[in-house]
C-alpha cells in the first residue's frame, strides 16, 4: 500500500474543482443546445480526472519492488547548514533503486559527501544488506552501490530521454526520510537537455525525500533518477537550494548504460577545466578568450589570448553560455577537440606581449591536431568565468593579473582556423582547502 497522504490530501480538491468546472461547462453545453458529443467528451474528462489518483499509484506499485532504502554510518562531519529547515546535508537514510538482478543499485551523490565507512540497503521485503560504494560520477550527481551477496532482484523498465516528451505527465518517488512506505508527487516533464545536457527537467517534488529515487512516467517506466544539481555549482549538494521549488532535476539511465558500466567498474568521474576566461564581444559568433591561465590544459595545448573558440568536438559555440553547456558534457581527462578562429597577427611578431606563458611537460599526451606550435597538455586550471569583462581583449601581466590592453587585429575575413587537442584538467585546489 503506498501512503502519500500530504499530496493527495492537496490534489485531490484540485481534482474536484476541475470537475465541478466541467460539470458547468457541460451545463451550459446543454442550454446552449449543443449535441450530446460535447457533454459526453466532458463527463469522459471528469471521470479521467478522478482515476488519475489510481493511475498514479499504479506506475508507482510497478516500480515499488525496485525501491530500495539506503543507511550510512560514519565518515566526516556534515557540513554546516540544513535542507528546507529538515536535516543536515548528507544525514540520514537516502533512496535507491536497483538496476540490476546481482544487486547493483544507483542513487544520488547526495548522501555520500560525508564518505560513509558502513552502507547498508534495505530492500521492500524488509530485508537489510551490506552494500559498498564503487563509482561516482561528481558531474551527475549519482553513484552506483553493490549489494554484497544477492541475486534474482527486481529490475524495473527503462524510458529513453528520446522517447520523453516535454508536458508528459511525470512521478517522483522515494523513501529518504525512513518512511515504511513509498512517498509520492506528482508533475510533468518541464524540459530535456539541462545543466549542460545531462538531465531531464521537472516541476514534480524533487527534494531529500525522493533524491535517488525514480521519476516515472504514467506506466511506471523510470524516465531518470532524482538528483540534486544545479547548473552553476557541480559539488554534491549543488542544487539542493532548489528544494520544492518547483525545479528539479533527473539522470536518465538508459541513455547512460555505458557510463554506468564504467562505474560499476569502480571508475569514478569529476568535472574537468580547462583554464581559460571569456567576454562577450560585439559581432562575434564564439566564446572570445580574454585570459587563458598560465599552467592550464588551455595555456599547454596552445589556446591564446585573442582566439575565439567556435566549437568543440561537433557542438557549435555561439557564446560562453553555450561553452559552458558544452563542456558540462565532459569529465576530468576526457579529450576534447576545439576548434577555434586565430587572428594570423597572433604569429606574425606584430604582438609582442605573448598570449600564453606557461611551460609544460613534453612527454604529455595532450598535443595540437593543426598547430605544431601548440605546447603540452597537463597542469591545474579554473573554470569557465561568467564574470562580465570589458570588450576589449584582456591579456596577463608579469604577475599573472589581467591588463586591458588594445591589439591591433586583422580583419576577420583574413583570421585562419585551428583545431587543437586538449585533455580536461583538474580543479585547482583553493587555498586553506
Amino acid at each position: 500500500m503506498i501512503d502519500s497522504p500530504g499530496k493527495l490530501d492537496t490534489f485531490l480538491p484540485q481534482v474536484f474543482r476541475q470537475s465541478l468546472i466541467l460539470l458547468l461547462i457541460d451545463l451550459m453545453c446543454g442550454f446552449a443546445g449543443l449535441s450530446a458529443a460535447c457533454q459526453e467528451e466532458d463527463t469522459a474528462l471528469v471521470k479521467g480526472l478522478l482515476a488519475t489518483p489510481k493511475v498514479v499509484r499504479r506506475a508507482v506499485e510497478r516500480v515499488e519492488p525496485s525501491i530500495v532504502t539506503i543507511e550510512s554510518f560514519g565518515g566526516v562531519s556534515t557540513k554546516a547548514g540544513q535542507i528546507g529547515g529538515i536535516r543536515r546535508q548528507g544525514e540520514g537514510n537516502t533512496t535507491g533503486l536497483i538496476i540490476s538482478p546481482d544487486g547493483y543499485v544507483i542513487t544520488s551523490l547526495f548522501n555520500f559527501v560525508q564518505q560513509p565507512q558502513r552502507i547498508t540497503v534495505k530492500t521492500s521485503d524488509g530485508v537489510r544488506y551490506i552494500a559498498e560504494l564503487r563509482g561516482r560520477d561528481a558531474s551527475r550527481n549519482i553513484c552506483i552501490l553493490k549489494i554484497v551477496g544477492v541475486d534474482n532482484l527486481p529490475v524495473p523498465d527503462f524510458l529513453h530521454e528520446a522517447d520523453v516528451r516535454v508536458g508528459q505527465f511525470a512521478i517522483s518517488a522515494g523513501v529518504g526520510f525512513g518512511d515504511a512506505n513509498v512517498a509520492i508527487s506528482t508533475g510533468i516533464i518541464s524540459a530535456k537537455n539541462r545543466v549542460g545536457g545531462r538531465a531531464i527537467q521537472t516541476d514534480a517534488n524533487i527534494s531529500p525525500a525522493n533524491y535517488g529515487g525514480p521519476l516515472l512516467d504514467i506506466e511506471g517506466r523510470v524516465i531518470g533518477i532524482c538528483v540534486p544539481l544545479s547548473p552553476g555549482n557541480e559539488t554534491a549538494t549543488a542544487g539542493v537550494e532548489w528544494y520544492d521549488s518547483g525545479i528539479g532535476f533527473a539522470i536518465s539511465v538508459a541513455d547512460n548504460q555505458e557510463l554506468i558500466a564504467r562505474l560499476k567498474r569502480g571508475e569514478s568521474f569529476e568535472p574537468g577545466f580547462v583554464g581559460i576566461v571569456c567576454a562577450y564581444q560585439d559581432d562575434v559568433v564564439g566564446a572570445s578568450i580574454t585570459q587563458v591561465v598560465e599552467n592550464s590544459p588551455a595555456s599547454k595545448a596552445g589556446l591564446q589570448v585573442g582566439d575565439i573558440l567556435t566549437q568543440i568536438h561537433e557542438f557549435p559555440i555561439t557564446d560562453q553560455l553555450s561553452l559552458t553547456r558544452t563542456l558540462a558534457r565532459y569529465s576530468l581527462g576526457d579529450t576534447i577537440i576545439l576548434t577555434i578562429r586565430r587572428d594570423p597577427l597572433k604569429n606574425s611578431g606584430k604582438d609582442d606581449a605573448p598570449a600564453t606563458t606557461g611551460g609544460g611537460d613534453s612527454n604529455s599526451d595532450t598535443k595540437s591536431v593543426d598547430n605544431p606550435e601548440a605546447k603540452a597538455s597537463g597542469g591545474v586550471e579554473v573554470p569557465i568565468s561568467d564574470e562580465e569583462q570589458p570588450k576589449n581583449l584582456q591579456e596577463p601581466d608579469a604577475q599573472g593579473s589581467s591588463a586591458s590592453k588594445t591589439v591591433e587585429q586583422s580583419p576577420m575575413s583574413d583570421w585562419v582556423e585551428l583545431k587543437l587537442e586538449l585533455v580536461l584538467g583538474k580543479r585547482p585546489k583553493q587555498d586553506g582547502k
